[in-house]
C-alpha cells in the first residue's frame, strides 16, 4: 500500500456510533464491529451491566486510550432482533442520525384544503400504503371496511 494511502486511512475520523458484538474478555470488555470495518474493536468502558457476552450492542464512541477507541453501550440489540440489528448497523456505518432534535421533531404543517376540483377527497379514510420498499413514489394504498 502506498504511503500516502496509509496516511489518509490513519487520518480518517473514527465513527461516532458503532454496532458490534460485545465480548467480555479476561483483560477487559470490547465490541467487535459489524459495520464496514469488521476488524475494528472498541474497548467498552461504560454501560457494561446491560450486556452479556455475544450480545449485539450499539455503542457511542467516547474517546481513545493507548490501545485504541473507547465506547459506551447505548443499547443492547441482542441476538434475537436481527432486523433491528441490521438496520442499526447500516445507520451507524453511514453516520445517519437516529435521534431528532429541535425543529426536526416538529409535526409537519397540516395540509390545506387546496383545489380539490375534479378529485374525490379521501383524507378522512385510514388508508394504508402498499408500495414496496424500492418504490420511487408512495401513491398506492388500500382501505377496507365492514
Amino acid at each position: 500500500m502506498p504511503r500516502r494511502e496509509q496516511r489518509t486511512r490513519a487520518a480518517a475520523a473514527p465513527p461516532r456510533t458503532l454496532v458490534g458484538v460485545f465480548r467480555a474478555a479476561k483483560w477487559g470488555a470490547y465490541a467487535q464491529s459489524l459495520g464496514p470495518s469488521p476488524r475494528l474493536r472498541v474497548g467498552v468502558s461504560q454501560g457494561l451491566g446491560r450486556a452479556r457476552d455475544g450480545d449485539i450492542v450499539r455503542l457511542s464512541i467516547t474517546g481513545r486510550n493507548r490501545r485504541g477507541l473507547l465506547g459506551r453501550i447505548e443499547e443492547v440489540l441482542s441476538r434475537e432482533n436481527l432486523a433491528k440489528t441490521a438496520a442499526s448497523a447500516a445507520l451507524a456505518a453511514h453516520g445517519i442520525p437516529t435521534q431528532w432534535k429541535g425543529a426536526d421533531r416538529a409535526s409537519p404543517a397540516p395540509i390545506g384544503d387546496g383545489d380539490l376540483s375534479g378529485r374525490e377527497d379521501l383524507r378522512r379514510l385510514p388508508l394504508v400504503t402498499i408500495d414496496g420498499a424500492s418504490a420511487r413514489d408512495f401513491d398506492d394504498a388500500v382501505y377496507a371496511e365492514a
